[in-house]
């Protein structure tokens, strides 16, 4: 964002309302300050009232992914939910083959990012109705946070909640644009291009009890290569 826009967006952050005056604060031309106001108030994150200039609720929202020191917009980690099922003797478990970038054709298991209207359970089962074409039973396993690194860069964070998922009804779903969907069986998952958190996401689903574990991914690519457990705790 420009920096003189997320310098206004950063003092309306610490007040109600502000004069022109006290916005522009001398500090450069004035026509040129009153043009980044203005895209502001056409971008739906100002109005402006007989008190002067304030957030409006689209922008009271924005704010909140700005750093309230530098203004900048900051990045958070994707809240995610993975949906593990297990068959009736739970010797196989149902995972996914990506289809898509990045990490094609890794299998791992069906998962999908929370949307801002949904609660954890609710997002696992509309996964697993979309992805998969089940209806499922859900109950919260556990919680995951992954950074990932690529060539010692981090590139992406998670927050993946495990929901273990108990079949209703529905029909599997096979094919998709997404990925390719099937049954593995466990002791021959290794054999298989895994992510390489599925272990710790397949015993947090196997477990009773509330898990937590802090992970970091090493990656070299589309390959998962190494994954380090920083904390592992069980509630």
């Amino acid at each position: 964002m420009n920096k003189i826009r997320a310098s206004i967006l950063q003092k309306l952050m610490h007040a109600e309302h502000l004069t022109f005056n006290k916005l522009w604060n001398k500090t450069g031309e004035s026509n040129k300050f009153a043009y980044h106001l203005k895209v502001l108030e056409e971008d739906g994150l100002l109005s402006k009232s007989e008190h002067g200039y304030e957030l409006s609720e689209e922008g009271k929202s924005f704010v909140t992914f700005l750093d309230g020191e530098t203004g900048q917009r900051e990045s958070h980690p994707l809240s995610c939910v993975a949906v593990v099922i297990f068959n009736e003797d739970e010797s196989e478990v149902l995972l996914q083959k990506r289809l898509k970038i990045p990490f094609y054709g890794v299998l791992g298991f069906p998962s999908g990012k929370i949307r801002f209207d949904e609660n954890i359970l609710d997002c696992a089962k509309r996964e697993a109705k979309e992805e998969l074409g089940l209806d499922v039973d859900v109950t919260l396993r556990g919680l995951t946070t992954i950074k990932s690194y690529v060539q010692n860069e981090l590139k992406f964070s998670h927050q993946l909640f495990i929901v273990r998922g108990k079949v209703q009804g529905g029909s599997l779903i096979e094919t998709m644009r997404e990925g390719e969907n099937m049954w593995v069986k466990i002791s021959e998952a290794h054999k298989h291009k895994v992510f390489s958190n599925f272990p710790c996401s397949l015993k947090i689903a196997q477990g009773n009890t509330f898990h937590y574990m802090d992970l970091e991914r090493h990656d070299e690519g589309d390959e998962s290569a190494n994954i380090n457990i920083l904390t592992d705790m069980v509630y």
